[in-house]
Protein backbone atom coordinates (compact mmCIF):
# COMPACT_ATOMS: atom_id res chain seq x y z
CA UNK A 1 0.00 0.00 0.00
CA UNK A 2 1.26 3.99 -0.87
CA UNK A 3 0.41 6.64 1.58
CA UNK A 4 0.81 9.71 -0.76
CA UNK A 5 -0.65 13.59 -0.74
CA UNK A 6 -2.06 14.02 -4.01
CA UNK A 7 -5.11 12.83 -4.65
CA UNK A 8 -5.29 12.36 -8.82
CA UNK A 9 -5.47 8.76 -9.36
CA UNK A 10 -5.89 7.85 -5.95
CA UNK A 11 -8.45 4.85 -4.34
CA UNK A 12 -9.41 7.38 -1.71
CA UNK A 13 -8.41 10.42 -0.09
CA UNK A 14 -8.56 11.35 4.16
CA UNK A 15 -8.86 15.15 4.07
CA UNK A 16 -8.31 17.60 7.19
CA UNK A 17 -12.00 18.77 7.06
CA UNK A 18 -13.19 16.07 9.94
CA UNK A 19 -11.62 13.94 12.21
CA UNK A 20 -11.80 10.07 11.53
CA UNK A 21 -10.71 6.74 13.30
CA UNK A 22 -7.95 4.84 12.27
CA UNK A 23 -10.28 1.23 12.14
CA UNK A 24 -12.91 3.26 9.48
CA UNK A 25 -9.70 4.09 6.98
CA UNK A 26 -8.72 0.96 7.16
CA UNK A 27 -11.77 -0.74 6.50
CA UNK A 28 -11.97 1.69 3.61
CA UNK A 29 -8.32 0.52 2.18
CA UNK A 30 -9.27 -2.87 2.68
CA UNK A 31 -12.42 -1.95 0.38
CA UNK A 32 -10.04 -0.43 -2.28
CA UNK A 33 -7.01 -3.15 -2.20
CA UNK A 34 -10.17 -6.09 -2.92
CA UNK A 35 -11.52 -3.93 -5.60
CA UNK A 36 -7.96 -3.61 -7.11
CA UNK A 37 -7.34 -7.08 -6.77
CA UNK A 38 -10.30 -7.94 -8.34
CA UNK A 39 -9.72 -5.39 -11.35
CA UNK A 40 -6.02 -5.43 -11.03
CA UNK A 41 -4.98 -9.19 -10.03
CA UNK A 42 -3.22 -7.34 -7.47
CA UNK A 43 -3.31 -6.23 -3.77
CA UNK A 44 -2.90 -2.70 -3.52
CA UNK A 45 -4.36 0.78 -2.42
CA UNK A 46 -2.97 4.42 -2.80
CA UNK A 47 -4.25 6.28 -0.50
CA UNK A 48 -3.76 10.18 -0.35
CA UNK A 49 -4.09 12.21 3.42
CA UNK A 50 -4.11 16.26 3.67
CA UNK A 51 -1.12 17.31 5.50
CA UNK A 52 -3.42 18.32 7.95
CA UNK A 53 -5.33 15.36 7.98
CA UNK A 54 -6.61 13.97 11.64
CA UNK A 55 -6.72 10.37 12.78
CA UNK A 56 -7.34 8.96 16.00
CA UNK A 57 -4.46 6.21 16.70
CA UNK A 58 -2.25 8.51 15.56
CA UNK A 59 0.98 9.24 17.90
CA UNK A 60 1.67 12.81 18.38
CA UNK A 61 5.19 14.09 17.09
CA UNK A 62 7.38 14.77 19.55
CA UNK A 63 8.27 18.00 21.42
CA UNK A 64 6.02 21.26 20.94
CA UNK A 65 4.37 22.43 18.39
CA UNK A 66 5.36 25.48 16.68
CA UNK A 67 2.47 27.85 15.51
CA UNK A 68 2.04 30.67 12.82
CA UNK A 69 1.63 34.62 12.78
CA UNK A 70 -2.29 33.49 12.84
CA UNK A 71 -1.80 31.14 15.86
CA UNK A 72 -2.29 27.91 14.02
CA UNK A 73 -0.49 24.90 14.27
CA UNK A 74 2.35 24.53 11.92
CA UNK A 75 1.93 20.87 9.94
CA UNK A 76 4.24 18.10 9.66
CA UNK A 77 2.88 15.92 6.87
CA UNK A 78 6.12 13.78 7.10
CA UNK A 79 5.07 12.35 10.30
CA UNK A 80 1.27 11.55 9.17
CA UNK A 81 2.88 9.80 6.45
CA UNK A 82 5.27 7.79 9.12
CA UNK A 83 2.35 7.24 11.27
CA UNK A 84 0.19 5.79 8.80
CA UNK A 85 2.50 3.61 7.43
CA UNK A 86 3.21 2.35 11.30
CA UNK A 87 -0.58 1.42 11.46
CA UNK A 88 -0.52 0.41 8.12
CA UNK A 89 2.55 -2.33 9.12
CA UNK A 90 0.85 -2.83 12.27
CA UNK A 91 -2.28 -4.00 10.76
CA UNK A 92 -0.22 -6.18 8.15
CA UNK A 93 -0.12 -4.15 5.20
CA UNK A 94 2.95 -3.47 3.86
CA UNK A 95 3.23 0.11 3.06
CA UNK A 96 5.56 3.16 2.23
CA UNK A 97 4.71 6.71 1.93
CA UNK A 98 5.47 9.94 -0.17
CA UNK A 99 5.23 13.72 1.28
CA UNK A 100 6.39 16.22 -1.59
CA UNK A 101 5.74 19.06 0.67
CA UNK A 102 6.57 22.39 -1.09
CA UNK A 103 9.05 21.56 -3.17
CA UNK A 104 6.47 20.99 -5.93
CA UNK A 105 6.00 24.88 -6.20
CA UNK A 106 9.08 25.63 -8.29
CA UNK A 107 7.91 23.50 -11.24
CA UNK A 108 7.54 25.18 -14.36
CA UNK A 109 3.73 26.61 -14.67
CA UNK A 110 1.56 25.30 -17.37
CA UNK A 111 0.06 26.98 -20.16
CA UNK A 112 -2.68 27.07 -18.49
CA UNK A 113 -0.89 28.64 -15.42
CA UNK A 114 0.24 31.16 -18.10
CA UNK A 115 -3.05 32.01 -19.53
CA UNK A 116 -4.88 32.11 -16.60
CA UNK A 117 -2.11 34.86 -15.06
CA UNK A 118 -2.25 36.90 -18.28
CA UNK A 119 -6.11 37.13 -17.53
CA UNK A 120 -5.78 38.18 -14.18
CA UNK A 121 -2.91 40.57 -14.92
CA UNK A 122 -5.52 42.18 -17.21
CA UNK A 123 -8.57 42.42 -15.16
CA UNK A 124 -6.65 44.03 -12.05
CA UNK A 125 -4.85 46.67 -14.84
CA UNK A 126 -8.73 47.02 -15.94
CA UNK A 127 -9.42 47.60 -12.02
CA UNK A 128 -6.65 50.53 -11.50
CA UNK A 129 -7.50 52.42 -14.82
CA UNK A 130 -11.31 52.62 -13.46
CA UNK A 131 -11.17 53.08 -10.51
CA UNK A 132 -12.47 50.34 -9.21
CA UNK A 133 -10.59 49.27 -5.75
CA UNK A 134 -10.63 46.90 -2.94
CA UNK A 135 -11.68 43.97 -5.09
CA UNK A 136 -9.80 40.91 -6.19
CA UNK A 137 -9.95 39.08 -9.60
CA UNK A 138 -12.12 35.54 -9.89
CA UNK A 139 -12.87 32.97 -12.33
CA UNK A 140 -15.67 31.35 -13.06
CA UNK A 141 -16.42 28.57 -15.85
CA UNK A 142 -17.08 30.16 -18.75
CA UNK A 143 -19.55 27.99 -20.24
CA UNK A 144 -17.03 27.07 -23.52
CA UNK A 145 -14.40 24.65 -21.44
CA UNK A 146 -12.20 27.39 -19.94
CA UNK A 147 -12.92 30.52 -17.22
CA UNK A 148 -13.45 34.05 -17.50
CA UNK A 149 -12.41 36.78 -15.00
CA UNK A 150 -14.71 38.45 -12.30
CA UNK A 151 -14.40 41.13 -9.81
CA UNK A 152 -15.36 40.29 -5.79
CA UNK A 153 -15.29 42.31 -2.93
CA UNK A 154 -11.77 41.02 -0.64
CA UNK A 155 -14.13 41.10 2.66
CA UNK A 156 -15.69 37.91 0.59
CA UNK A 157 -13.06 36.35 -1.28
CA UNK A 158 -10.23 36.23 2.06
CA UNK A 159 -12.52 35.00 3.98
CA UNK A 160 -11.23 31.19 5.31
CA UNK A 161 -13.28 28.65 3.66
CA UNK A 162 -13.38 24.84 4.13
CA UNK A 163 -13.98 22.30 1.50
CA UNK A 164 -16.97 20.46 3.63
CA UNK A 165 -20.15 23.06 2.75
CA UNK A 166 -19.36 22.79 -1.47
CA UNK A 167 -20.12 19.40 -2.05
CA UNK A 168 -16.88 18.62 -3.73
CA UNK A 169 -16.23 15.22 -1.14
CA UNK A 170 -17.72 12.35 -0.04
CA UNK A 171 -16.05 12.09 3.85
CA UNK A 172 -18.50 8.85 3.97
CA UNK A 173 -16.31 7.13 1.46
CA UNK A 174 -13.47 9.50 1.49
CA UNK A 175 -14.00 9.87 -2.10
CA UNK A 176 -14.25 13.22 -4.34
CA UNK A 177 -17.66 13.57 -5.95
CA UNK A 178 -17.97 13.90 -9.82
CA UNK A 179 -18.95 17.83 -8.90
CA UNK A 180 -15.47 18.60 -7.91
CA UNK A 181 -14.16 17.41 -11.25
CA UNK A 182 -17.07 18.81 -12.83
CA UNK A 183 -15.72 22.38 -11.28
CA UNK A 184 -12.06 22.25 -12.31
CA UNK A 185 -11.86 20.16 -14.71
CA UNK A 186 -11.64 23.18 -17.19
CA UNK A 187 -8.11 23.77 -14.95
CA UNK A 188 -6.64 20.49 -16.91
CA UNK A 189 -8.29 20.64 -20.14
CA UNK A 190 -5.96 22.92 -22.08
CA UNK A 191 -2.93 21.51 -21.22
CA UNK A 192 -3.23 18.62 -19.43
CA UNK A 193 -6.76 16.88 -20.86
CA UNK A 194 -8.79 15.44 -18.35
CA UNK A 195 -7.49 14.61 -14.87
CA UNK A 196 -5.96 10.96 -14.82
CA UNK A 197 -7.90 8.01 -13.97
CA UNK A 198 -7.25 4.60 -11.99
CA UNK A 199 -6.09 2.81 -15.26
CA UNK A 200 -4.28 5.82 -17.06
CA UNK A 201 -1.84 5.60 -13.60
CA UNK A 202 -1.92 1.60 -13.49
CA UNK A 203 0.81 -0.01 -15.39
CA UNK A 204 -0.85 -3.16 -16.53
CA UNK A 205 2.49 -4.42 -17.79
CA UNK A 206 3.96 -4.75 -14.58
CA UNK A 207 0.37 -6.48 -13.08
CA UNK A 208 0.71 -9.56 -15.03
CA UNK A 209 -2.21 -11.95 -16.92
CA UNK A 210 -4.83 -10.14 -14.86
CA UNK A 211 -4.22 -6.27 -15.57
CA UNK A 212 -7.02 -5.79 -17.62
CA UNK A 213 -10.44 -4.72 -15.81
CA UNK A 214 -12.94 -8.27 -15.50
Amino acid sequence: MKWCRNRGGADLGVPCEEQYDWHFVRERIDAARAGNRTRYGIDFAVVTYSEGARITGMTPPPGEVSYCDYDLPKLQPEWIGMELVRLSKEAGMPAAFQAHTYDMRDTPPTETDKQLSRMAGEECIKMVLEGDFGKATVFEPDGQGFFKTGRAPLQDVSVQRTLKPTGFFDYGTLEPNPSFVEAYRDLFTPSLGMPPAKNDLVYKNLLGPHSEPL
